[in-house]
């Protein structure tokens, strides 16, 4: 469980990132106890909350980010171990990667598939563990999305507490 206090102002991008984790936390600890809620979901309004409110309004997370290259696309399943706190992220595949070279951009793109509901579900199930979450961004080639990823709601959630953690951190 996270523990955050004393909690800032929710006006604050900082604020908003403690609330979202203490959310999480309290429907995380509400699901493991067998109550009728909907990790997965908050897990999604996690991500909205951290990455499309306050990135609209505080373009400078993303600047530092830009200097970590994803290049090759690869790399960023190594990102764990040259940049403190970023999870491991086993369950992410890389289906299309157009115009993602680092990882302010490719936070970015995570922000637009969220934001614009470019996301599809493997199944209903409630653990984050059983369900894989397609997300697109962007036309490319075809019609086809220009940026496409499968990651595990579990990965998910980890990131999200990585975005969240590096919001609060660094003071943006």
């Amino acid at each position: 469980m996270t523990t955050l206090s004393p909690l800032e102002s929710r006006s604050l991008s900082t604020g908003l990132a403690q609330r979202t984790l203490k959310n999480l936390d309290f429907i995380k600890q509400a699901f493991a106890c067998g109550e009728d809620v909907h990790l997965i979901t908050q897990t999604v309004n996690s991500l909205l909350g951290l990455l499309v409110f306050p990135v609209e309004r505080e373009a400078q997370f993303f600047r530092p980010l830009q200097s970590v290259s994803l290049d090759p696309p690869e790399k960023i399943q190594a990102l764990h171990k040259s940049l403190p706190g970023f999870p491991p992220l086993p369950s992410l595949v890389l289906t299309r990667f157009e115009d993602c070279g680092n990882l302010g951009r490719f936070l970015k793109r995570l922000r637009n598939a969220i934001a614009h509901r470019r996301l599809d579900f493997s199944n209903d199930s409630r653990d984050l563990d059983e369900v894989l979450i397609t997300m697109r961004d962007g036309l490319g080639q075809g019609g086809l999305a220009a940026w496409e990823i499968i990651i595990s709601a579990a990965d998910l959630e980890k990131l999200s507490r990585y975005i969240a953690s590096s919001v609060i951190e660094n003071n943006v």
